[in-house]
């Protein structure tokens, strides 16, 4: 009876430490990425170009302060504008294959009432649209999206976040704030 007893505890202790374990994951881990980091990581198109804006007269520019003005590179540019991120750059080495990133970053736009902009990565050749946004004129707004990596990026010559504009393809915007939050697959830093 006794052992029976230390049996069944035993087996109950197992069982909730299994349930606990697969009812609880880490939570993400957000990237503490500067400004002056994911400036530095910004790569241009050769549709357009992107300068950084300190002093300004844009909505919400007490909020803002500094940020990137993304605009075509010439009056000849018919292609859609957009900028890039270097996520390789940004993350380093702590990402692998079934990590998910949270991206999440302020974008405005000023000249047309309403303007479509995507949000889209790049794992080596392949292009993926992750999230689509509809920019109200003169108002910020958060764009965020959610990405699971179906490949180590340790492996990929090429891993970078875009935002891209697409109706119209030539509007130039403003972008501010970017954050990354990972969600490990292994429950941890890999």
């Amino acid at each position: 009876m006794k052992s029976l007893f230390i049996s069944l505890s035993i087996s109950l202790f197992l069982l909730a430490a299994c349930t606990l374990t697969t009812m609880f994951t880490t939570p993400p881990i957000e990237q503490n990425i500067t400004e002056t980091q994911w400036i530095s990581a910004t790569i241009e198109s050769s549709e357009s170009t992107f300068t950084v804006v300190t002093q300004s007269e844009l909505p919400g520019a007490d909020e803002h302060g500094t940020v990137v003005y993304v605009s075509p590179s010439s009056t000849d540019t018919t292609g859609f504008i957009s900028v890039w991120f270097d996520l390789k750059k940004l993350l380093g080495e702590e990402v692998g294959i079934n990590d998910s990133l949270h991206f999440s970053i302020d974008v405005l736009q000023t000249r047309v009432n309403q303007a479509t902009v995507t949000m889209n990565i790049i794992e080596e050749d392949t292009e993926t649209v992750i999230s689509t946004k509809l920019l109200t004129k003169n108002e910020w707004e958060t764009f965020e999206a959610t990405y699971t990596l179906s490949e180590d990026p340790d492996n990929l010559s090429k891993f970078l976040l875009g935002i891209v504009a697409s109706d119209p393809a030539t509007l130039d915007f403003y972008i501010d704030d970017l954050k990354i939050s990972i969600q490990f697959s292994s429950g941890g830093v890999s």
